[in-house]
């Protein structure tokens, strides 16, 4: 061995020491394996002796499974067939531009608008006697109202308890500024609704760095208690916390081209003070419903016609279902009717 002599890398595969001295090269110098290794699945492995791992590192760990002497030479790359190799491109631009093409296909079919509808014409008679419709009480609502009467109801004008519709039951004026209290059974004796004796404020009360003022009136004040005593100044109708009063019900409805389903969220109606009246072409509906006996009314003018005989209602706890038969079969655009867009007034000649 000689000062400069230089250190060489051998390229056999598998071998652990790779740099060498080719005056120490011998027969026995070198352990490898005599195969290149293969990569297959996520699994590396030496086909000479059959040991596999799915890490790399681990892999070259393998000592080889002869010997021999140490390799300068490097490996040169397998030749590629030109021509086989410029047809395979060939093949894939073609392919390329042919998945393209049909991927644009799909993509303008999907965006393409739909078709419309073809809309089946019927004759509306919007003056046919109304039918009442056939109502079911779920085990749901029947379940709940049993709770309800069995159940004492804490009323916000005082801290008795009392039933639903007790006679004794006391009505307070939620108007502010309105503290007139009566008992139901006065409130059924007399038309209290109609009745314009009620002095009160139309506007909530502001606060503002530290005053209190009603925001009808503007009278302000230091003290909570002198403005909430502040007599009302607008005479009007008596609004008490309990009784039948109108609400809006939120409704949406299911469809299928026999039968649409209208889904009204009223939670625990009175099955006894419901109605429920449809013809051909319209569906009226009352639903009285809670503790404080809201009544949600509304007419339908449908948007197509239905088959009255084979409408129902079911009354759930939380809603109400009425169940359209439709005739004939065809898809709704909406529950109701949609207007024609307005006529643009004409230009008048000047």
């Amino acid at each position: 061995m000689t000062a400069d002599e230089p250190m060489l890398t051998c390229y056999n595969p598998g071998c652990q020491d790779k740099k060498y001295l080719a005056s120490q090269n011998s027969d026995s110098s070198c352990r490898f394996h005599p195969n290149m290794p293969i990569f297959h699945d996520g699994i590396k492995r030496w086909p000479c002796c059959k040991k596999s791992s799915c890490d790399f590192s681990t892999l070259l760990s393998y000592p080889g499974c002869i010997q021999g002497p140490h390799n300068p030479d490097k490996p040169e790359p397998p030749a590629v067939d030109k021509s086989k190799e410029e047809e395979t491109a060939k093949n894939g631009e073609e392919s390329a531009k042919a998945d393209t093409s049909k991927v644009m296909e799909q993509l303008f079919a999907s965006q393409q608008a739909p078709k419309p509808q073809e809309i089946i014409s019927v004759d509306r008679n919007p003056s046919e006697p109304m039918v009442k419709l056939p109502v079911k009480v779920m085990p749901s609502l029947t379940n709940a109202l049993a709770k309800l009467s069995s159940e004492p109801i804490k009323l916000s004008s005082g801290d008795e308890t009392l039933k639903i519709n007790d006679p004794t039951q006391i009505l307070t004026c939620e108007n502010f500024g309105c503290s007139v209290k009566i008992t139901r059974s006065e409130m059924d004796s007399k038309n209290w609704q109609l009745v314009e004796d009620c002095l009160h404020h139309p506007k909530p009360p502001v606060f503002h760095e530290g005053l209190q003022y009603w925001g009808c009136c503007q009278k302000k004040h230091t003290d909570f208690e002198k403005m909430r005593n502040q007599p009302g100044c607008s005479n009007g109708y008596h609004k008490w916390t309990k009784g039948i009063s109108k609400a809006k019900c939120r409704f949406d409805h299911f469809d299928n081209p026999a039968l649409l389903t209208l889904n009204i969220y009223a939670k625990n109606s009175d099955p006894g003070a419901c109605e429920f009246e449809a013809n051909s072409c319209r569906l009226r509906v009352r639903i009285v419903y809670g503790v404080d006996r809201q009544q949600f009314q509304k007419d339908f003018d449908l948007f197509s016609t239905v088959d009255v005989s084979k409408c129902s209602v079911n009354l759930n706890a939380t809603k109400v279902e009425v169940k359209l038969s439709k005739s004939p079969m065809q898809s709704w655009k909406a529950v109701e009717q949609i207007p024609p867009p307005p006529t643009p007034p004409v230009p008048s000649e000047s």
